[in-house]
């Protein structure tokens, strides 16, 4: 279930990054984030859970990226 919710919270976050909602990437994949460290804890042989672990480690490498460019832009 933590794979379904975290899978969910990438795709909002991919969205939002899109058009150009920062704030609202960030909480989607911190929300991602907590719930692929609960998939890990619960099942820590299932390869789903590391898969999407790193995709939630991606999409926050990638939104550290974007709060620079809007620091920057102010």
């Amino acid at each position: 279930m933590s794979c379904a919710l975290a899978a969910s919270c990438l795709h909002l976050a991919e969205a939002a990054i899109h058009q150009k909602r920062v704030a609202e990437a960030v909480e989607l994949a911190d929300a991602a984030y907590g719930h692929t460290k609960d998939a890990l804890e619960q099942y820590p042989d299932a390869s789903l859970a590391y898969v999407w672990h790193g995709m939630a480690m991606q999409t926050s490498g990638k939104l550290e990226g974007e709060i620079e460019q809007v620091g920057t832009r102010r």
